[in-house]
């Protein structure tokens, strides 16, 4: 107990000294092409911080007119086996169905 009392006085009562082996620093230079990096990251942020979006000119803008929505709306379709890690031939009960919330609670209420 003694012996863990003075290592604790002399941790915490050490004066901060530059080669204190308790103490570890990491000082990493970048490599040039880091530096190149950065540089050329910060230069675009500092291009963009210039730009403004004004909705009425985005809206009128002819390109903007041209888009055309290419969406496609998805139909429910059979979801697969109910269990898919049983052996193959052994599907109990079909495969699933993708069903609305209001079939699910006219099933489950009869």
């Amino acid at each position: 107990m003694a012996v863990v009392l003075i290592g604790a006085y002399f941790v915490f009562s050490a004066k901060n000294e530059g080669n204190s082996s308790l103490v570890a620093t990491k000082t990493s230079a970048l490599s040039k092409e880091e530096e190149t990096t950065n540089a050329e990251f910060l230069r675009l942020l500092r291009a963009l911080k210039g730009v403004t979006l004004k909705d009425s000119e985005l809206i009128s803008n002819p390109a903007f007119a041209n888009l055309h929505d290419y969406g496609v709306t998805l139909t429910p379709e059979n979801a697969g086996r109910r269990n898919p890690f049983a052996p193959l031939g052994n599907d109990a009960g079909g495969l699933f169905r993708a069903t609305s919330t209001d079939e699910t609670a006219n099933a489950q209420s009869n």
